[in-house]
């Protein structure tokens, strides 16, 4: 870690940020919200689990009932994250952390519907 942070900033002209960075395995590291899977045959790229509980956290900030938005506004917004959280995230090999979350949105609009 030493030598790469010095030619880093030696060489590159670069702030290493010396909190965020660490050398470690790349099933236990997180770079830009993808992992790999640890798996000698053929490793994959899954996303990460604090990317799915930032993705619940923003999914229940807009279907809040708190909010007072009607159902349309919340659906478009919902609609506007989720598209580019799909688009980003779709790339990913392991699909295993995706699929309850389109059952668990659908749910979070069931309930607001229901609380209107």
């Amino acid at each position: 870690m030493e030598s790469v942070s010095r030619f880093i900033e030696k060489n590159l002209q670069l702030k290493v940020n010396r909190e965020k960075s660490a050398v470690g395995r790349p099933w236990q590291r997180k770079y830009l919200g993808f992992c790999m899977t640890n798996s000698r045959k053929a490793p994959k790229s899954s996303i990460h689990w604090k990317t799915i509980k930032r993705f619940r956290e923003r999914v229940r900030e807009i279907t809040a009932r708190r909010r007072g938005r009607s159902l349309s506004q919340v659906i478009g917004e919902l609609n506007q994250f989720m598209s580019g959280w799909w688009s980003y995230y779709g790339l990913t090999e392991s699909f295993n952390r995706l699929r309850p979350l389109p059952h668990w949105t659908r749910r979070r609009l069931r309930v607001l519907v229901w609380k209107h």
